[in-house]
């Protein structure tokens, strides 16, 4: 059985191009290139198959169309991967910032660019994917005794004196449940989300994942918020099985795993 091909960074390629065509608004022939090599990936993407060598080349594409004529470089870190046996799937995407000058004349410091961004490291700790079975009703009080999904951000800038940034950040739901016979309905999955940033805790309203909002890919916004430079943030979600779920959940299951989106901006 041929292996079909991996898309996901030709997806993250495209996400890149659509938000920068939506500000573009100067540069005629880069506007230009961007949707020549958007056409052809749409193309690709339509047709019955396609090889991994013919998606690479979409991707590649998008990327070189990014690219000013004066060299002002699109900055993009990518660390995503895929733990493929009871992990979590991380991304670091969508980073694409215009570079100007590698220093900033009036306070002289660095400014975030190329180079300086490469010394910028963003961590994640990792947890398992997380899978709901042979799930018991029980009431919010005994659900929040439930053991929690912890798992954190990180972000550091130490090796480079002075540089200004901010990381803005989202903590998504992936949902993987297309092996699963009968899914449960994600009106009875509660949860309550707790995360610790600067010393500081904050506790999130009870809610279910029905209450989240889908996002473009087909993962489901938990939350999002912007970190400081040199800063860690910690999350901690418990989850548990809504009391008012009817008997016919039973023998029911859901798997999901936290996919985080992370962008380093100007401040």
């Amino acid at each position: 059985m041929n292996k079909l091909p991996n898309l996901d960074k030709l997806n993250e390629a495209i996400d890149v191009a659509e938000k920068v065509l939506e500000k573009e608004e100067n540069s005629k022939s880069k506007i230009k290139r961007i949707n020549k090599a958007l056409e052809k990936a749409y193309a690709l993407l339509n047709r019955d198959s396609y090889t991994q060598k013919e998606v690479n080349k979409c991707t590649s594409d998008i990327w070189y169309a990014l690219r000013d004529k004066n060299d002002i470089m699109i900055v993009l870190l990518f660390l995503f991967g895929f733990l493929l046996s009871g992990a979590l799937v991380f991304t670091v995407s969508e980073i694409y910032i215009f570079l100007e000058n590698n220093w900033d004349p009036n306070n002289n410091i660095p400014v975030l660019n190329e180079e300086t961004s490469k010394l910028i490291t963003v961590n994640y700790k990792e947890t398992n994917i997380v899978n709901l079975e042979n799930l018991m009703t029980v009431s919010d009080d005994e659900g929040l005794k439930n053991t929690p999904q912890t798992f954190e951000i990180s972000n550091d800038s130490s090796k480079v004196g002075g540089i200004d940034y901010k990381v803005n950040y989202s903590v998504n739901i992936v949902e993987l449940n297309d092996e699963i016979d009968r899914v449960l309905d994600k009106k009875y999955i509660k949860y309550q989300l707790t995360y610790v940033e600067d010393g500081k805790e904050v506790v999130s309203p009870i809610g279910t994942f029905e209450d989240l909002e889908k996002n473009p890919d087909g993962s489901y916004l938990l939350m999002d918020g912007t970190q400081k430079k040199d800063s860690i943030t910690s999350f901690k979600v418990v989850i548990w099985l809504s009391a008012t779920a009817p008997n016919e959940v039973q023998n029911t299951a859901y798997m999901f795993a936290f996919k985080v989106n992370a962008v380093i901006v100007k401040p």
